[in-house]
């Protein structure tokens, strides 16, 4: 059975932008990957002077540096 993980990401610009890919829940190396993308994310957007950085999640890319939230659920 397939889990539904959501992604919310609003912009700078006030553009709310939602996508959703479905994991099956017995695949670890899935989640562990879905959970890798977090982290990488939280520590992005506590550095200071970060570089540019491209996440894609879905069939969505998203430019961090553009990113003032995010969030995931599942």
């Amino acid at each position: 059975m397939k889990k539904k993980v959501t992604m919310i990401c609003i912009f700078k610009s006030g553009y709310v932008l939602q996508d959703i890919i479905k994991v099956d829940r017995k695949d670890s190396k899935a989640w562990q990957t879905i959970r890798a993308i977090q982290k990488g994310i939280e520590e992005y957007m506590t550095q200071k002077d970060a570089g540019p950085a491209l996440i894609t999640w879905g069939k969505t890319s998203v430019q961090l540096s553009e990113v003032a939230a995010i969030s995931f659920t599942d």
